[in-house]
């Protein structure tokens, strides 16, 4: 299995198997969004917000990351700057 190719707002590539571009849903999914996630708008508006987007399990990790890392440290900080 590889990893997909970047998906832009305005195309959506070509399925990896067949000559087509990729469903509005299907490009939805390897964005990792939810199967339910609920879309307002054209399927047109639909393939720019996903190609707009950060997928919501990479910002997830982004958001991880930073309570964790960045966050926690941040009482520490404070302590020594007020000593």
């Amino acid at each position: 299995m590889q990893p997909s190719y970047t998906m832009i707002k305005s195309h959506l590539h070509w399925h990896y198997a067949v000559p087509r571009q990729l469903s509005q849903l299907e490009a939805a999914l390897l964005a990792s969004y939810p199967e339910d996630f609920r879309w307002v708008g054209s399927k047109d508006d639909w393939k720019e917000r996903i190609g707009n987007s950060v997928p919501p399990l990479f910002m997830r990790a982004i958001a991880e990351h930073i309570r964790e890392h960045i966050l926690s440290a941040a009482p520490a900080l404070h302590a020594q700057a007020a000593d």
